[in-house]
C-alpha cells in the first residue's frame, strides 16, 4: 500500500544521502583498506613460515576466518555511522514527518543502516577471502579459497554481517554516539571479552557461559572446529548455525529495546523532534 511504498522511497532516499556523505564514505574507506592491508600481512605470515611445506589446515582456518573474526567491525561500524549521522544531522526529524510517525521512521532508518552495512560487509569479507588466496598463491602456497569447507565458512561470515549490521543499528540507537559505540564494541572485543575467555579455558564451569557471549558466538560461525573433533567443539563453544540463531536473537532484542527507548525519546514539538 501507500506506507509501503512512502517506506521504500524513504529508504532509497536516505540511501542516497549517507553514499553522498564524503566524511561516511572517507571513514568506511580507511576502515576497509587498513583490515584488508592487516589480512594481508597475516595471510603472508602464516604462508611464509611454512616455506617449502604445506599449510596446516588450521593455519588455513585461522585466515579464512579473518573476515568474520576481525572484519565483523565493518558491517557494525557502517550501520552505527549511518543511524547517528541521521540524528546528527537531523534527518530522522524530517523522516517522522514525511513517514507520518516514529515507527515508520525508526523501521525505515534500521533497514537503510542494515542493508549497507551488511552489503559492505560482504563486500570486506569476498575482498578478505580472495586477498588470502591470492597471498597464498603468491607464496607458492595452494590458495585453497574455494574448498567447500573455506566456501562454508564464507557463507557463515556473509550471514554474520547482516546480523552485526542489525547489532551495529541497534547499539547507535541506543546510545546515539558514534564513537562510544565502535569505542566500546572494541573495548568489549580486546580487553573484557578475552579476560572471560581466559577464565573460561581455566574453568570448564565459566566456559558453559562464557560461549553465549558475542565474541564466542562470532568466532564459533567464522572458524567452526573441524569434524571428528566433538570433544573440542564441544569445549568450545556452539555449532555455527546454533551460533547464528543466538546472535539473531540478540539483534532482536537490541532492537525492541531501541524501539522502545526511541518511543519515549522522541517527541514533537512544534513539528519537530527533541531526542
Amino acid at each position: 500500500g501507500m506506507g509501503a511504498a512512502a517506506m521504500m522511497r524513504s529508504i532509497v532516499y536516505q540511501a542516497r544521502l549517507h553514499y553522498r556523505d564524503r566524511r561516511l564514505r572517507l571513514a568506511v574507506c580507511a576502515l576497509v583498506v587498513v583490515l584488508l592491508g592487516l589480512d594481508c600481512v597475516i595471510t603472508h605470515l602464516v604462508a611464509s613460515g611454512y616455506a617449502g611445506t604445506e599449510v596446516e589446515d588450521v593455519s588455513y582456518g585461522y585466515v579464512y576466518s579473518f573476515g568474520g573474526r576481525v572484519g565483523y567491525i565493518v558491517p557494525l561500524a557502517v550501520a552505527s555511522l549511518i543511524v547517528t549521522s541521521e540524528y546528527r544531522s537531523g534527518q530522522i526529524a524530517r523522516s517522522i514527518v514525511i513517514l507520518r510517525g516514529r515507527d515508520r521512521a525508526f523501521a525505515a532508518d534500521v533497514v537503510t543502516a542494515a542493508l549497507a552495512g551488511s552489503v559492505l560487509g560482504a563486500v570486506f569479507a569476498t575482498l578478505a577471502h580472495l586477498a588470502s588466496g591470492a597471498v597464498f598463491a603468491l607464496n607458492g602456497q595452494e590458495s585453497r579459497f574455494a574448498t567447500p569447507r573455506h566456501l562454508a565458512m564464507y557463507g557463515g561470515i556473509l550471514a554474520l554481517g547482516v546480523l552485526w549490521s542489525a547489532i551495529g543499528a541497534g547499539l547507535a540507537w541506543l546510545v546515539r554516539n558514534q564513537t562510544a559505540v565502535i569505542g566500546g564494541v572494541l573495548a568489549f572485543a580486546i580487553f573484557i571479552e578475552p579476560t572471560i575467555s581466559a577464565a573460561g579455558n581455566a574453568d570448564p564451569s565459566v566456559m558453559r557461559i562464557v560461549k553465549w557471549l558475542p565474541g564466542p558466538l562470532n568466532w564459533a560461525v567464522s572458524w567452526p572446529a573441524g569434524v571428528g573433533q566433538e570433544t573440542t567443539r564441544r569445549a568450545i563453544g556452539l555449532a555455527p548455525c546454533a551460533a547464528l540463531v543466538v546472535l539473531a536473537v540478540y539483534a532482536g532484542l537490541l532492537l525492541v529495546l531501541s524501539w522502545v527507548l526511541m518511543r519515549s525519546r522522541l517527541s514533537f514539538s512544534r513539528g519537530s523532534t527533541t531526542a
